[in-house]
């Protein structure tokens, strides 16, 4: 006999929400014959300039390319023209780039814990809001959203989730 235990609460406790404004989401399709060059600048940092990526997420497309989001902070030097340079090196298809908010919290064992990004998407639907990118990471919740929702998609949240009564704004 197997025995399975499932650890719920009826508001998700987290340790924090924190905000981001004014950031760049660059999405682009990367040809599988540059898959390689491409992991190894993001992993080496090879890049002329250094640019301060606040989130990258990845996912197989059907054709064998790989679907590759990349959030960068536009104000640091060097962030866009760094990967302007890398995307014309590697023939990237272009598909989107536009200025984001990203609104993202950490809590405990969200990694084994079922619903937690239903439960994101869910409270934002509430609202008429679809992020255009959620990442789920072991502990970890990171939502890319349209520029200028990040409040009112912070507000929707507390339906499911409690953060600390102090919201942090790196």
């Amino acid at each position: 006999m197997e025995t399975i235990a499932i650890y719920w609460e009826p508001i998700i406790k987290t340790y924090g929400l924190f905000r981001s404004r004014g950031l760049v989401l660059l999405s682009k399709l990367i040809p599988p014959e540059a898959l390689a060059d491409v992991g190894r600048r993001l992993a080496d940092g090879g890049f002329e300039r250094q640019p301060e990526i606040a989130l990258i997420s990845a996912a197989a497309a059907s054709d064998g390319s790989l679907r590759l989001s990349v959030v960068v902070h536009p104000d640091v030097t060097g962030s866009l023209s760094a990967f302007d340079t890398l995307w014309k090196q590697i023939a990237a298809i272009d598909e989107a780039s536009r200025t984001v908010d990203l609104l993202y919290f950490q809590g405990p064992h969200f990694g084994d814990r079922f619903g937690i990004a239903h439960a994101v998407q869910s409270d934002l639907a509430c609202i008429g809001l679809i992020p255009l990118l959620l990442v789920c990471s072991a502990s970890s919740v990171y939502i890319v959203l349209p520029s200028g929702t990040l409040d009112r998609a912070a507000a929707a949240l507390s339906r499911s989730f409690q953060h600390p009564s102090d919201d942090v704004t790196p």
